[in-house]
């Protein structure tokens, strides 16, 4: 038996981006009339305000503030507005509104909108927004600086969605992700590398991606590099070394990475052999959904091997195995057939019904830390684009009286002058990182 080694592309992305994506009709932004000229109002900053009650548990006021300010071409509070759209939060739960409000923020060019839109898209949402602008405002974001958007455009031409697939174009985007210290990119070139697609194949490589990754705390990467040491591919063969990193692997719950240490334990590989340890990791495995665990689990209790023997669970398990493709699956229906022979209707339908338990249970939502968060309305600092920032923050101190939108020109070169001026800095009328830093520290923001 050997270790279930799966290379996992991770989609989903970072905290502020799990979506099951939704869109808003265009009304749902323009009916207020109170929106048209928030800086000739005299009331605080919308945006801000919004954020305020957000954080403080009123997202009615949230949605209120940030609706006012959306209609008014702000593109942060566009895209918080989306957040709240799709995720149902305050309000009733309404997909074409967020896909509306994501693209109008991706126009104004929010990388977190970019890729926002583009998992909409990919979810079914957004059918009246075109696919090729959906695209551009992607590839715009990406070719900018976004991480976010280089992973997501890598995602794209990995998988082939919504572009030809391009394996040489995803590690391009993908290695730029990495080297802005994106841990899933830097997982997914590792991918790459040691699969030799759009790249020759390359161990080494793949192990020293895989440990920026691990360093950053990817369960994946862990247990990549412990199989790499388990095979001995670009490193010597070292079955202690490659236990120790299906440990750490194993004890951020990834399903693969304890069944591979299950295994360890099971033959002595590495590791004293301990059976009672074993059948403890085939289980965690198998209850987060691994089929190689299952189908051991289920050989385990079939024969009552350091356990009593449970006929009606181990077919549950190999119900559940037998439906994974590959060597696996096969495994496990040969398994099933074999043990059913033996079980009376009675038991047989009763292990039927435990699969089935077992399988909602694995199905069900992750709610905890392992799984990517709801997506959340953010601060400017985490929007991605500068010149929304220094707009908004420049707004606040009385230097900008226009909208923020992110569109660059002579008022906000003109506010930014000023400020730099008043501030004793260098004047160059330029948003630098400087620059924000310096408006974050005026505005108390």
């Amino acid at each position: 038996m050997i270790s279930a080694f799966v290379i996992l592309r991770l989609a989903a992305i970072l905290a502020m981006l799990a979506f099951v994506l939704a869109m808003p009709e265009p009304s749902a932004i323009a009916a207020d009339p109170d929106a048209a000229d928030l800086a000739a109002t005299g009331e605080p900053d919308a945006f801000f305000a919004g954020l305020d009650a957000w954080r403080a548990g009123d997202l009615k006021a949230a949605h209120s503030h940030w609706n006012k300010a959306a209609a008014a071409g702000d593109a942060d509070a566009q895209y918080n507005l989306a957040t709240l759209y799709q995720s149902g939060l305050g309000i009733d739960a309404d997909p074409d509104a967020a896909a509306t409000l994501y693209a109008e923020a991706a126009r104004r060019l929010v990388p977190v909108a970019a890729v926002a839109l583009t998992r909409i898209k990919r979810a079914g949402y957004g059918v009246d927004i075109r696919a090729q602008d959906a695209l551009d405002y992607l590839q715009g974001a990406a070719s900018r600086g976004s991480a976010l958007a280089q992973f997501e455009l890598a995602i794209a031409y990995d998988r082939g969605i919504g572009v030809t697939q391009n394996h040489a174009s995803a590690a391009l985007w993908y290695q730029r992700a990495a080297r802005q210290g994106m841990r899933e990119a830097q997982y997914n070139l590792g991918v790459l590398f040691d699969e030799g697609l759009g790249a020759p194949r390359d161990h080494e490589a793949a192990r020293e991606w895989y440990m920026k990754a691990a360093e950053r705390g990817s369960a994946a990467a862990q247990n990549n590099i412990g199989y790499l040491h388990e095979k001995g591919f670009g490193v010597p063969q070292d079955m202690a070394e490659a236990a120790r990193w299906y440990r750490k692997a194993a004890d951020a719950g990834l399903a693969v990475a304890q069944n591979n240490l299950g295994i360890m334990y099971h033959y002595g590989y590495g590791v004293p052999r301990d059976l009672k340890t074993a059948i403890t990791w085939y289980r965690s495995a198998a209850n987060g959904g691994d089929p190689g665990a299952q189908n051991s689990l289920g050989l385990v209790l079939a024969n009552g091997l350091g356990m009593p023997r449970d006929p009606v669970e181990a077919m549950s398990w190999f119900i559940l195995a037998g439906d994974a493709p590959g060597d696996i699956g096969d495994q496990a229906r040969a398994n099933r057939d074999r043990f059913s022979a033996k079980l009376p209707s009675e038991q047989l339908a009763e292990a039927r019904r435990s699969a089935e338990l077992r399988q909602a249970k694995i199905n069900a939502p992750d709610t905890g830390s392992g799984g990517w968060p709801a997506p959340r309305p953010l601060a400017p600092k985490n929007m991605g684009d500068p010149m929304i920032a220094a707009q908004r923050y420049l707004r606040i101190l009385g230097l900008y009286d226009a909208k923020v939108d992110g569109i660059p020109g002579g008022m906000t070169s003109e506010a930014v002058a000023t400020f730099e001026r008043q501030h004793g800095l260098n004047v160059s009328g330029l948003v630098t990182p400087e620059l924000i830093r310096a408006l974050r520290t005026a505005t108390g923001r």
